[in-house]
């Protein structure tokens, strides 16, 4: 098969998705598929393969005519049998697409379907199963899941709108949990478009990791206020002196949580690695005593820390969105009711007093990476939900 992938860059930073498109590309160039990438001109391309710049692919609005003759180059070029979006939000794309080839997407976060873009209200802070209507606009005001500018709230209702209108373009729809699924079901798209593909963890790399000196909390997901930064920092002060937090990720906190890590002499309890390489992950879950993941915030899925399993590494979060999907309470993690900050916190320090129950955890985490989140899986699955659009056996 020929498959064209589009996402919004060819280098893994800014989020797991972006890991995932580079490695999932990789996997099905080996298994035999010939693959090329459309993507922004920056950052700087590591898609090992064929790959096209195509400038303005994240505007939402119509495209000029020579965007659009840009596009059919690209199709002319490649003949794909198959389209595949992953992070580009552009609705004209989705229209436009399928008229030369079947086109499917990717969906991994709330944005095709929500204004507030996280599908958390704050007054009361709790997850928000809201179907996108114009009650959302009230929403926004009277519960705190929109901006503070009403103009904006408008702007992002009428874009969702659209997003969600070019949407029944597509021949089909991926998600990777259950609760995604159940989003787009609820603001009426069709339940034969969507289809439930499990995401995966990449397969550990031997590491050698000398002893460390102190016991480590791996912060994944990126540095932004809702993936509970600040709640970990505050957090410091009832941890043991031998337990330092890591925070792997970049994000538009990193500024402020740097100089609060300078100007408090904190440098020696606390890391900040901004996005580390890809080798530098596997040495990141491999000496982790285990990943936290306080997503203030209605998780879609949490996939930087799925790859905690493949370590044998137990993950402690909070619950919503897709987060129960793959933590099993008690088994290979911890999950906390949603914004119980003290007893997240709580619950971490308890952990760490109790490490034979953290090693149980963690041999159960890398038993159900290697029965449900492996890449082999995956890889099946994906091949088969493409070759069924080709009518290929």
């Amino acid at each position: 098969m020929r498959i064209l992938f589009f996402n919004s860059c060819a280098a893994p930073i800014g989020g797991g998705m972006n890991q995932y498109v580079l490695d999932i590309t990789a996997r099905l160039q080996e298994a035999g598929e010939t693959i090329a990438l459309v993507h922004s001109r920056l950052p700087r391309s590591e898609f090992r393969g064929t790959g096209y710049i195509l400038d303005g692919l994240q505007s939402p609005k119509s495209a000029p005519a020579c965007l659009r003759e840009k596009l059919e180059a690209i199709l002319e070029d490649f003949q794909p049998d198959i389209i595949q979006l992953h992070g580009v939000q552009n609705p004209w794309l989705d229209e436009t697409l399928p008229q030369f080839c079947p086109t499917v997407r990717f969906i991994h976060t709330h944005e095709f379907y929500c204004s507030g873009i996280n599908m958390t209200t704050f007054r009361p802070f709790q997850p928000c199963e809201r179907p996108h209507s114009p009650s959302c606009l009230v929403a926004h005001a009277l519960q705190g899941c929109g901006s503070c500018n009403p103009w904006k709230n408008l702007i992002r209702y009428q874009e969702v709108a659209t997003r969600l209108r070019s949407l029944h373009h597509l021949q089909g729809i991926q998600v990777a949990t259950k609760a995604l699924a159940k989003n787009l079901r609820a603001n009426h798209i069709p339940e034969n478009k969507i289809s439930h593909l499990p995401l995966y963890a990449a397969e550990p790399k031997f590491c050698m990791i000398s002893t460390p000196r102190r016991r480590n909390l791996l912060h994944v997901g990126g540095l932004l206020e809702k993936k509970g930064v600040w709640l970990v920092v505050r957090m410091l002060r009832i941890l043991p002196e031998d337990v330092e937090i890591v925070f792997a990720g970049g994000g538009e906190e990193q500024d402020a949580l740097e100089r609060h890590v300078r100007t408090r002499g904190l440098s020696n309890r606390i890391r900040i690695l901004g996005d580390p390489l890809p080798d530098q992950w596997h040495q990141l879950y491999a000496a982790a005593t285990f990943v936290i993941l306080p997503n203030l915030w209605n998780e879609p899925l949490g996939f930087s820390a799925l790859q905690a399993l493949a370590y044998g590494k137990p993950v402690i979060a909070f619950r919503g969105g897709g987060i129960t999907e793959w933590i099993e309470d008690g088994i290979n993690g911890m999950t906390i009711p949603f914004g119980a900050r003290a007893q997240f916190q709580q619950t971490i320090v308890q952990l760490l007093e109790q490490p034979e129950k953290l090693k149980i955890m963690g041999e159960n985490a890398a038993k159900i990476w290697k029965t449900r989140f492996h890449p082999t899986d995956h890889l099946t699955r994906l091949r088969a939900f493409y070759a069924g659009f080709l009518n290929i056996p």
